[in-house]
């Protein structure tokens, strides 16, 4: 007698790897992408970096509707790279956020 019917075990195995098998793609591209830092502040004057601190800059603004590419001081950079600002020296986060943060008007 042949046994061409899957067991339970054997469907349940299978539909796992089915499944598992559709994300592998996202997770490699995951896996590629570097997130993006912006403080560095090895090229800066001590009176700049000191700036940074006072200012409380951060790389990921703790206010979801503030952050740099909202504020009318930011410059920004390249697609994927760390813009400028009008008030504090070197690398600023798209994503950041600091106490100047000032909206971009309407």
């Amino acid at each position: 007698m042949k046994k061409d019917a899957l067991s339970r075990r054997e469907m349940l195995r299978a539909s796992a790897l089915v499944g598992t098998a559709g994300l592998l793609p996202a997770w490699l591209l995951a896996c590629g992408k570097k997130e993006l830092s912006c403080m560095d502040t090895a090229g800066l004057a001590a009176p700049d970096v000191a700036m940074r601190t006072t200012l409380g800059y951060v790389d990921k603004s703790p206010e979801a509707n503030k952050n740099c590419a909202g504020c009318a001081l930011y410059n920004p950079g390249a697609a994927d790279a760390c813009g400028g600002c009008k008030v504090l020296k070197g690398p600023i986060h798209p994503q950041g956020y600091c106490k100047s943060y000032a909206p971009k008007p309407a």
